[in-house]
Formats: C-alpha cells, sequence, structure tokens
C-alpha cells in the first residue's frame, strides 16, 4: 500500500488500517505527492522493493 506523506493524515491512516487486513501487504509512505502527484521514482522503487528487486 503506497501513500503519499503529504496526503491527508485520514487517507495515510485507512492505508495503513487496509494493509493490517491484506495478505502479504505492507505500507510504505512516500516522499511528497499531495493530489496524486506521488514522483515516478519513489513509486518505482518502492514497486522494485516489493517485487524483490534491488533496494538501493
Amino acid at each position: 500500500m503506497l501513500s503519499s506523506n503529504d496526503s491527508w493524515p485520514g487517507l495515510r491512516d485507512a492505508a495503513r488500517t487496509l494493509t493490517g487486513h491484506l495478505a502479504r501487504a505492507r505500507y510504505v509512505d512516500v516522499p511528497g505527492g499531495a493530489d496524486h502527484g506521488i514522483p515516478p521514482e519513489a513509486t518505482a522503487k518502492a514497486v522494485d522493493a516489493f517485487l524483490g528487486g534491488d533496494d538501493d
């Protein structure tokens, strides 16, 4: 579950809660991203880490 650290607190809380109810899910807070504008690089890094890629 990706959430922006600039999102509304209620949305971040909902994402954290939902993560607890989904198998193999984890919560990742990515930088920036108010108004659905999470930087592509931050999104790609989080997805790559989840799929087992390099964590650099």
